[in-house]
């Protein structure tokens, strides 16, 4: 029964974003766009595009999470590296989190503009573009200690604002030591293998340990979201 649902879920967003991508590619004047004008031409309605920055030093063009700017926990500052290596994501930050202190919930835009980097290819225009047109969200509530945080998806589907149940995918963060985290996955119920998820960027701007980490697999220029007027 859950495949089922699951199989149905991924059909219906797949149905949905076919027609968008057919609507969008036959606006361009070749007839195939590539997955960056894409991007360009659903995030004219978002004010938002992909633009390139230098890899080594992007830090200074992504908001830095701090407590005293947002009300994030101090064990969420800085800027984070995503340590799985897919070709899509490479670093995140909490720095334009919503917090609500009420809930211990900080609401994270992954579409929104500076919040991800991208590798600066197709593949990493292909990754996002999919978080633009559904305005992919992340609410990670955080225990009172601030160890433990657990991770709900929040996108729009067939006109409608969802939360991802987590019968179909469940995704948490343990606190492992300063700068260091270990994300946790299940998909149906299955536990998927874990991976670190490291500070680069302290709060204080200065770079930590895992900088020369990061700088290993990503490209000369990543991609971000810029906001457009």
């Amino acid at each position: 029964m859950k495949k089922l649902l699951l199989a149905v879920t991924l059909s219906l967003l797949s149905v949905q974003a076919s027609a968008e991508v057919a609507s969008l590619t036959r606006s361009c004047e070749t007839g195939k766009c590539t997955w960056a004008e894409m991007v360009q031409a659903r995030g004219s309605s978002d004010k938002l595009v992909l633009k390139k920055f230098p890899s080594d030093g992007i830090e200074a063009y992504m908001p830095i999470g701090r407590t005293e700017v947002n009300g994030i926990p101090e064990t969420a500052q800085g800027i984070w590296w995503i340590s799985l290596n897919l070709p899509g994501d490479i670093l995140c930050t909490f720095g334009n989190a919503t917090w609500d202190a009420s809930t211990r919930t900080a609401t994270v835009p992954v579409y929104g503009a500076g919040n991800f980097s991208f590798h600066a290819n197709e593949t990493g225009a292909s990754a996002y573009y999919p978080l633009l047109a559904t305005h992919f969200t992340y609410e990670v509530k955080f225990t009172d200690d601030d160890h433990y945080a657990t991770i709900t998806p929040v996108l729009d589907f067939l006109g409608h604002r969802v939360s991802v149940p987590k019968l179909f995918v469940k995704f948490a963060m343990r606190y492992v030591d300063d700068g260091h985290w270990v994300r946790e996955s299940w998909l149906l119920g299955k536990r998927l293998p874990d991976y670190d998820f490291l500070r680069v960027v302290r709060a204080d701007g200065q770079r930590d340990d895992a900088y020369a980490g990061y700088l290993k697999v990503a490209d000369e220029e990543s991609y971000l979201a810029v906001k457009v007027e």
